[in-house]
C-alpha cells in the first residue's frame, strides 16, 4: 500500500490483510439470504466451499467439508446459492478423474453445515451451473451445456431438462 507523506513524496508501507482470501483462496461468487441466514458460494484450493453467517455481520467459512471438497470422484467448484424452503442449493461443476470437461452438480444442506450432492444430467460436453433461483419454490438452474446455454430444474432430488437458448459459439438461436 502506498501514501501521500506530508512533504509529497510516495511511502510504501505494508498494509496485510485477509478477506475472503488467504493462501488458499481461488474466488467468491454469490451471496444469498434466507431464514437461515446469509451463504456466499465461493472456492477455495480444497474445492467449492460456502461462507455462512446468521445475519451477515460476520462469516465463518466452510472449506474442505465432505461433499464440497475435492475427492475421488472430481474436482468441484461451486458458482451460486440460493435459500429454500429445504435449506440451502449451492451450484456449480465437477470435474470428473481424467476429464478436463466440466459436469453440472449442486449441493443441499438443511442448515450450511452438512452437504450432500445432487448431481445434474452429465455428457461428453462441458457443461455448468453457473446460477440458480426459485420460481415459485422450484429451483431452476442455468449455465453451459455444450455449444448452447442450457436451463434445468430440479424435481425432487433429480435435476430435469428445461431446455437450452443461445450458442457459444456464433449467433444466438433458441434450441
Amino acid at each position: 500500500t502506498w501514501y501521500s507523506a506530508a512533504d509529497g513524496s510516495l511511502v510504501e508501507v505494508s498494509a496485510e490483510f485477509e478477506l475472503y482470501g488467504g493462501p488458499d483462496a481461488v474466488n467468491v461468487a454469490r451471496i444469498a439470504g434466507g431464514p437461515r441466514g446469509f451463504a456466499i458460494a465461493g472456492n477455495r484450493k480444497a474445492g467449492a466451499a460456502v461462507w455462512r453467517s446468521p445475519d451477515a455481520t460476520d462469516f465463518d467459512l466452510l472449506e474442505g467439508a465432505p461433499e464440497l471438497a475435492i475427492d475421488d470422484r472430481g474436482r468441484t467448484v461451486a458458482e451460486d446459492v440460493a435459500a429454500t424452503e429445504r435449506g440451502w442449493l449451492l451450484v456449480g461443476a465437477l470435474t470428473r478423474p481424467g476429464r478436463i470437461d466440466r459436469d453440472p452438480m449442486a449441493w443441499t444442506s438443511p442448515d450450511g453445515a452438512a452437504w450432500h450432492r445432487v448431481p445434474g444430467p452429465a455428457t461428453d460436453a462441458y457443461e455448468q451451473f453457473q446460477r440458480v433461483v426459485l420460481a415459485e419454490g422450484v429451483p431452476f438452474a442455468v449455465g453451459l451445456r455444450g455449444p448452447v446455454f442450457g436451463a434445468w430444474r430440479l424435481a425432487g432430488d433429480v435435476w430435469q431438462d428445461a431446455g437450452g437458448f443461445g450458442r457459444t459459439d456464433g449467433p444466438t438461436a433458441w434450441v
